[in-house]
């Protein structure tokens, strides 16, 4: 799942650093130069920045799962990922709690109200649909995307988002990120995401195989 937030604070042009354990993981800062100078005169340029001073390491892989109009029901802000109770949500869940989940994927959530979200982020339930106007407008938030591909270290995203969803981040991954559209019926959404996670059935054998 999600691993722990990394530590964001303002830089000198507007921007932010990525801070974990003490070091400079990423910026959106102007020029990569400024963050060195500026905050961490050991930033490792195999790492990440904004102006591609390095392609650093992109090993791991992010779901992108839209959020779901299916919530559990309260009153006290819960983590997003208890809050959304969908088809997606339970085919992931069911990993879970089967400890099969892949560690090399990361999750975010894309939110019809709150925009691209982590999943241990506490909301509320809501009743907000996505349209293509609310999907423009989260687009707004572009830096969310590649902040998220930073956090997790991400060399490919699956995008687990009807087609309205997209709109709100179609085109903002990092050119090194391999994306894959995963648009499609329910059905095919279900059994592509099972797929792309690792959750295959048992093979079962031809019985037709002698006969042939």
């Amino acid at each position: 799942m999600g691993r722990p937030a990394p530590r964001t604070i303002p830089g000198p042009a507007g921007g932010r650093f990525l801070w974990k354990e003490g070091r400079v993981l990423w910026s959106d800062e102007p020029r990569c130069e400024r963050c060195r100078a500026a905050y961490d005169p050991s930033f490792d340029f195999a790492r990440w920045c904004r102006d591609g001073c390095g392609r650093g390491r992109a090993d791991r892989r992010l779901l992108v799962l839209s959020c779901s109009e299916r919530k559990r029901r309260g009153t006290v802000p819960l983590p997003a990922w208890h809050v959304y109770d969908g088809n997606l949500f339970r085919i992931c869940k069911g990993l879970l709690a089967r400890g099969a989940w892949p560690p090399d994927v990361g999750v975010r959530i894309l939110s019809a109200e709150h925009g691209l979200i982590r999943p241990d982020t506490p909301i509320l339930p809501y009743d907000r649909r996505m349209t293509p106007d609310r999907a423009r407008q989260l687009r707004g938030r572009a830096s969310s995307v590649s902040l998220s591909v930073f956090e997790e270290e991400a060399g490919e995203a699956y995008l687990a988002l009807g087609r309205t969803y997209q709109i709100g981040v179609e085109g903002l991954f990092p050119g090194h990120v391999r994306v894959t559209d995963g648009a499609a019926g329910i059905g095919r959404m279900q059994a592509a995401l099972k797929a792309w996670l690792g959750d295959r059935p048992p093979q079962l054998p031809d019985l037709f195989a002698s006969a042939a």
